[in-house]
């Protein structure tokens, strides 16, 4: 799980990944939200980079594992 979920920050996974809140809202301003609670679900993948589900945003989830994609 990301940086947020639901609307609601959490601050532990933050640290944990060393993400200051500053960089978390500068991502989601990129992604052309104001605040978290615009946000369902902002993930930091593998290369780094935020993805950000708005909130409403249909949300598919998969059962394959990560061992199973083929990275280049």
């Amino acid at each position: 799980m990301g940086p947020s979920c639901c609307g609601k920050v959490l601050e532990d996974r933050l640290k944990r990944n060393g993400i200051t809140r500053e960089q978390l809202t500068a991502a989601l301003r990129e992604h052309g939200y104001e605040k978290p609670e615009d946000v369902h679900l902002a993930v930091l993948e593998v290369d780094g980079t935020i993805s950000v589900v708005p909130t409403g945003a249909p949300v598919h989830r998969t059962k394959r594992h990560f061992k199973q994609l083929r990275l280049p």
